[in-house]
């Protein structure tokens, strides 16, 4: 904007273009320690935070493998090799969750003819799905219409998607059922998984080198989607998983995946079920688990 690295140079009238060292011309420790003293609760967004991080798209779709740890230090505002980070460092030294970014019209800004152009309920659930499923925040950019306002369509969908989602997670089918975990580290019993506390949390034993959560339902339901968090207070540890459902006497293993984090939401083909299983693979150390749970989402079409 200013005329740097690309930008068209108007911003002040000088229309050029300069090349500038990214790291150094805009002094971002100077701006950060500027907004600390002025606003000490902001949260400060960039490729590199320092609060929350840039996922690395503005698609509105997080990374299958995202830690929220990083190298601060090593990475900055506008760095050329930003995607070699978008994923996170598994033993960073700073915690900088991920922010997703997308705008529900084709652009950021508002142009009548996109009326029709606003992203449908299924495209927006995706999104969800793909960025808070991912251990990510999500912000859905909604561009002010020439009134001031947003436009209809876009309330419209916005109500649907809120409705779709209360609905959703409105019932976890595993309250109440039989949890049964391959181990447990005294004091801190499984029933924490199912009791909605994200300050509880069920950690398996420091020698269980594949720890495992068993759902066991006293009936069989229909579900789909399956959800699970780490207790972040100590940290990601899960480095790899897979998840199971047992139907018709077999188990039959339905996802393979990485990282954990805040949340991450599996989707399956809408089955009734008996069991559900969830093993790690690969951990950095002993497991701590806050919440599970079993959902029957609505399907879509696209």
């Amino acid at each position: 904007f200013d005329g740097a690295n690309g930008g068209d140079g108007f911003y002040g009238g000088a229309n050029e273009e300069r090349r500038v060292d990214k790291k150094m011309y805009y002094d971002w420790p100077k701006t950060i320690e500027l907004v600390r003293s002025l606003q000490p609760q902001a949260v400060i967004f960039s490729d590199a935070g320092p609060d929350i991080r840039w996922i690395g798209n503005e698609k509105g779709y997080a990374n299958e493998t995202t830690w929220s740890p990083i190298y601060r230090d090593s990475v900055f505002a506008g760095m050329p090799d930003f995607q070699r980070f978008a994923s996170g460092q598994e033993n960073g030294t700073h915690w900088v969750p991920t922010e997703t970014d997308v705008s529900i019209r084709p652009g950021w800004y508002y142009h009548p003819e996109e009326d029709n152009q606003v992203k449908s309920l299924s495209k927006l659930v995706d999104i969800y799905y793909n960025s808070v499923g991912l251990n990510s925040s999500l912000l859905l950019n909604l561009p002010v219409d020439n009134r001031g306002l947003i436009h209809e369509n876009e309330v419209k969908n916005l109500k649907a998607l809120a409705d779709y989602l209360n609905t959703t997670f409105s019932y976890n089918y595993s309250k109440g059922q039989k949890v049964k975990t391959s181990s447990t580290l005294k004091g801190y019993d499984n029933s924490a998984l199912i009791d909605d506390d994200k300050k509880t949390y069920w950690a398996s034993d420091i020698n269980d080198q594949n720890p495992t959560i068993e759902i066991h339902l006293d009936n069989p339901v229909r579900v789909n989607t399956f959800m699970i968090q780490e207790y972040l207070p100590m940290g990601q540890r899960i480095k790899s998983f897979y998840f199971e459902v047992f139907s018709g006497g077999n188990w039959e293993k339905m996802y393979e995946g990485s990282t954990i984090g805040n949340k991450r939401l599996i989707r399956f083909q809408t089955q009734t079920i008996e069991r559900v299983r969830f093993t790690v693979n690969d951990k950095k150390a002993q497991i701590v688990i806050s919440n599970i749970g079993l959902f029957k989402a609505k399907d879509l079409d696209n």
